[in-house]
């Protein structure tokens, strides 16, 4: 009996282990419709990429290439932590950079902020010398500029915003709020006759960035959870907070939607557990 139950439990933590492993690897594609009068044309079809964290899926993230040539889509959204910049975890991103210049050769590509972005300006003397200046040097050279608090103008009444946010806002542990005219301060006042997008990668700060003016929202950071149960949603968030509010999929509150990527990588905890990495679809369909 004591040797039918080691070998059950042995089958189990083997069936475990190749279940994670499965959940670690790989990705979705997940696509969403947001309708508005406001868009003039009938559709327009964005794909969003967030918190890769230099993760190659493919060769170069060719697969990833290869599912983007297949949706053929008008923008490339990038919410951040497309790259590593944790202490123990940092290293080279150029074949991270590779994959977004060859993005850019086709489709027109937006780079927002992320807090390992932000991370890399903010501590320099932690990394090679230079190294937010040749992240930022070759995103320009290559026609993709990050937006740091920038406004650009995609269509006659759609405008994308890039989010800069303060490090004072990824705390962990706790929430600080933002207040007042920081974001008004920071973006400019957004324009109420058009439809306006705003990345921003954290999006604890949903209601704010509703209350700014954003109709729709483009986040990641929070990799879903990390371990998604049902009917709870993800486990833990990287502020370290336990079963996040916002942890992934599609939100509407506060008269905003908010797409909130699960994210294509991962970085201190490299697991996924019922929590599938993503490829992001969404769709802008004329109402």
């Amino acid at each position: 009996m004591v040797v039918l139950i080691a070998v059950i439990v042995i089958l189990v933590i083997i069936m475990l282990s190749i279940y994670v492993y499965k959940e670690s690897i790989g990705y979705s594609i997940v696509k969403y419709q947001i309708y508005d009068e406001r868009f003039t044309e009938d559709n327009t079809v964005i794909v969003f990429l967030s918190d890769l964290h230099n993760k190659q899926h493919g060769k170069g993230n060719s697969q990833v290439y290869a599912d983007i040539d297949e949706i053929s889509p008008d923008y490339v959204f990038i919410g951040g932590d497309m790259i590593t910049s944790c202490l123990e975890k940092f290293s080279d991103f150029m074949g991270t950079l590779d994959f977004v210049r060859k993005l850019s050769d086709k489709y027109r590509v937006y780079y927002g902020m992320g807090n390992h972005e932000e991370r890399l300006r903010r501590r320099p003397e932690k990394y090679p010398e230079g190294t937010f200046d040749k992240l930022t040097n070759t995103l320009s050279d290559i026609g993709t500029p990050i937006l740091v608090n920038e406004c650009v103008h995609l269509k006659e009444n759609i405008d994308l915003y890039g989010l800069d946010l303060d490090h004072r806002y990824y705390r962990k542990f706790i929430t600080r709020r933002i207040k007042g005219d920081y974001l008004n301060n920071i973006l400019g006042k957004p324009d109420e006759n058009k439809y306006n997008i705003l990345l921003a990668h954290n999006p604890e700060h949903f209601e704010s960035y509703a209350n700014w003016g954003a109709d729709l929202v483009m986040s990641g950071h929070v990799h879903g959870g990390i371990i998604r149960i049902p009917y709870l949603g993800g486990v833990i968030s990287p502020a370290m907070k336990l079963f996040p509010k916002y942890d992934g999929g599609l939100f509407s509150e506060y008269g905003a939607k908010m797409v909130l990527s699960r994210g294509l990588g991962s970085h201190t905890i490299p697991i996924r557990i019922n929590n599938k990495a993503e490829l992001v679809v969404v769709e802008l369909i004329k109402k």
